[in-house]
């Protein structure tokens, strides 16, 4: 539990207003959490009529997505995107309680950078009142290029999840599962945070033909074994490198005549001057070697190369020996 909790305030009731935020936060059980979205989204009722709030929202949202083109956009351009889509899901999944109330709950940053783990993640506050982050990455580390729009905006809708459910459940110890948000592998991907996702995913995927891959993980061209082989390979290529990070001007010998790093603190300062500028080692390697799919592409080329040369050569010579041996018989004859 990230906060304190009292059951005699902590369990408030669903605004009455659709339009009403969620103001008190970790005060709200999983069932009204739910039900917010489920009511906002129309889709207990498929003949249900959009508000003419929504659809507003809704022409706003799909004129900047049909407008988009990542490969050709500045990195502030696409960050100006990304931040219009979070506060376009706020304003229509949640009552505007992230972004539109006296205190912004979630802030977004997007980073021209390619990751292995994710195409984004949140990054929590432990203080009640300060708004957490949301990190977006722009490019794909298979090939390098820029994610589609659809995957940028699927993994807004993501980690706007996280931010609701974690400014916004109450994390009862006493009616709630935490595992509800959290999930049992402790990820934060729990049955309420799927619930809430596959809710979103399930009307925009109605409103253009393109969006209807949110949900669906873009999976890099080439065999599945391939990614985790060629990330454990680079790490233990780059290791090295990331070990031997010079820290020599930055021992303070003006100070203690003998100075020495001792083993623990020049390993934690080492770990602190390398996050300056890396997310994790993994970030680091992906930023020092080719693509994956770059680098599966040269592989398959190589051995098809190869093989079809080997081919060539041993049928060259084996319609020489044809020819050869024959001959020799004949001039013994």
């Amino acid at each position: 539990m990230e906060f304190p909790h009292y059951c005699t305030l902590h369990h408030l009731a669903l605004p009455a207003d659709v339009n009403a935020p969620f103001c008190t936060q970790n005060a709200y059980n999983a069932e009204v959490l739910q039900q917010s979205v489920f009511d906002i989204a129309n889709i207990n009722d498929e003949d249900a009529s959009l508000t003419p709030a929504q659809e507003m929202l809704k022409f706003s949202f799909m004129s900047d997505y049909l407008a988009v083109d990542t490969d050709k956009m500045t990195v502030g351009e696409l960050a100006d995107f990304l931040e219009e889509v979070l506060v376009f899901v706020d304003k229509y999944f949640y009552r505007g309680s992230l972004t539109q109330g006296q205190i912004r709950f979630v802030k977004l940053h997007a980073w021209d950078l390619p990751y292995y783990e994710a195409l984004g993640y949140h990054d929590r506050t432990s203080f009640q009142n300060l708004a957490s982050h949301i990190h977006i990455f722009l490019r794909s580390p298979f090939t390098g290029k820029r994610w589609s729009t659809s995957s940028l905006v699927h993994t807004v809708l993501h980690e706007s999840v996280h931010a609701y459910l974690y400014r916004f459940f109450n994390f009862c110890p006493v009616n709630n599962r935490n595992d509800l948000v959290s999930g049992e592998d402790r990820t934060g991907h729990g049955i309420l945070f799927r619930v809430v996702l596959l809710a979103m995913f399930s009307v925009l995927a109605n409103w253009h033909p393109s969006l209807k891959t949110l949900g669906k993980d873009p999976l890099p061209d080439c065999p599945i074994w391939w990614p985790r082989l060629y990330k454990g390979i680079s790490e233990k290529y780059l290791r090295d490198e990331w070990e031997v990070t010079n820290l020599q001007p930055h021992e303070p010998t003006n100070i203690f005549r003998y100075w020495k790093w001792r083993p623990a603190r020049k390993a934690q300062f080492k770990k602190a001057l390398l996050e300056l500028s890396y997310i994790t080692r993994g970030h680091y390697v992906e930023l020092r070697v080719p693509s994956l799919e770059r680098a599966w592409r040269f592989i398959f080329d190589f051995f098809t190369w190869t093989v079809l040369g080997v081919s060539i050569i041993y049928n060259f010579y084996l319609f020489r020996l044809d020819v050869y041996i024959p001959a020799i018989y004949k001039h013994a004859i």
